[in-house]
């Protein structure tokens, strides 16, 4: 599958500890780039307007590669399942506090982000990725209830949750 890559598990006696069972790239659709590229331009272009003294390429030169940039950056989160904890960009959470996993389409995700969520839950949305998934945080001392983040494979990523943290 594009954007999922498994890392394979080493020849250790429990490999839920040394690899991920999931490494997930959450990647900006291919159209990010050539819109980027667009808006890039049409900003130096308004900067080569105002700035007559700057020289013509120098406004693309910097604007259309930073544009392309911030459209990778974006994208580079990940989601893991491995090694004894669920990462999240830079979150992290032990798998053995790891409760109930609920899948979610993209309606219900959006729901659990605004007024039916709870502020206090830990919240990574992908805008251009649809479903997602709520995993209960049995952690007492940690005041998030809950993790909501995007998935492309929510199925996936929840039966993974499952067999790992159980």
């Amino acid at each position: 599958m594009r954007g999922r890559s498994k890392t394979p598990a080493s020849n250790s006696a429990d490999p839920s500890k040394t690899a991920f069972v999931i490494d997930e790239r959450m990647r900006v659709p291919w159209w990010w780039y050539p819109s980027a590229a667009l808006i890039g331009a049409v900003l130096a272009g308004q900067f080569r307007l105002a700035l007559y003294s700057l020289p013509e390429w120098l406004p693309f030169a910097i604007l259309i590669p930073l544009a392309m940039l911030l459209a990778w950056r974006a994208g580079a989160s990940r989601l893991q399942v491995g090694r004894g904890e669920l990462r999240v960009r830079d979150a992290h959470i032990p798998l053995d506090v790891v409760g109930e996993v609920v899948e979610l389409d993209a309606r219900t995700v959006r729901l659990l982000a605004g007024r039916r969520g709870d502020p206090a839950a830990f919240v990574m949305l992908a805008p251009w990725i649809g479903p997602g998934l709520q995993v209960m945080n049995e952690d007492p001392d940690d005041p998030a209830p809950y993790w909501l983040f995007s998935t492309r494979h929510p199925h996936e990523v929840a039966t993974a949750l499952r067999a790992t943290s159980s």
